[in-house]
């Protein structure tokens, strides 16, 4: 069983400042290329720079920038992994490539390489960043068969690894398959997603993507209430306030 023109998309995310004026900055806007009844739309889309091939470890792809405007940066690397390649194969490229060790190096080094031309438009730039990741698999179908029902186990891929799951594994696996027609299907797991879609659409990849760089800028926001709530004892503690005890007493 074939798998059509198959690719690998890994994402680093990364919380660079405050905001991000995307009108200093001479971008095309991205912007969903099939949009759908009540599909999401961006009301101020990121900023898209395509920052061309790049070879690591003998790895080759694509390289792409998205900036949004409350203060993420999304890097993406889209390898091609052929026009039809067997599913086995697939697989074990599939698992395998997203642990290699030289991509933290790599992502921080583009990273540093684009914010020069980022000085401008970064307000309020954080010290201290916080970063999320994941992998898309992307491809046009598996050869012979529909895209919403492919005859093969998906399990490993949701999960990340080859193992011998239980039914209850694959259960709850089916609650996050969506089909909008017999010719797509977009499998969701929370460091990974695969979509098979004939038109070769990745609008399901650039909502994850959205996601993920709001998760991140909560997660931001949580650090600082942690922060904040960590430091009230010790206020209270400096300006004596009364009942501090018993404050501690219910810690």
């Amino acid at each position: 069983m074939n798998l059509l023109s198959p690719h690998l998309a890994l994402y680093r995310l990364f919380d660079l400042a405050d905001e991000i004026d995307l009108s200093r900055l001479a971008t095309p806007r991205l912007r969903l290329s099939r949009p759908r009844l009540g599909a999401v739309r961006f009301q101020n889309p990121p900023a898209q720079v395509e920052l061309g091939v790049r070879s690591v470890e003998g790895v080759s792809g694509l390289l792409t920038a998205r900036l949004y405007e409350f203060g993420v940066a999304s890097l993406s690397f889209r390898i091609h992994l052929g026009e039809r390649v067997p599913w086995e194969a697939f697989l074990e490229k599939a698992l395998a490539l997203p642990e290699l060790p030289f991509w933290e190096g790599f992502f921080l080094a583009e990273l540093a390489a684009l914010e020069p031309y980022l000085q401008g438009a970064l307000l309020r730039p954080e010290a201290k960043r916080l970063s999320e990741e994941f992998t898309v698999y992307h491809a046009l179908g598996l050869e012979g068969a529909k895209a919403h029902k492919p005859p093969v186990d998906l399990t490993p891929l949701w999960m990340g690894t080859r193992e011998e799951f239980a039914p209850e594994v694959r259960r709850e696996m089916a609650r996050y398959r969506y089909s909008y027609s017999t010719e797509d299907l977009a499998l969701l797991g929370f460091d990974r997603v695969l979509i098979l879609d004939s038109e070769g659409i990745w609008d399901v990849a650039d909502l994850v993507e959205f996601v993920h760089a709001q998760l991140l800028e909560l997660s931001y926001y949580d650090r600082v209430l942690t922060e904040e709530l960590e430091a009230v004892p010790l206020v209270l503690r400096e300006r004596g306030v009364w009942g501090y005890g018993r404050l501690q007493r219910l810690r």
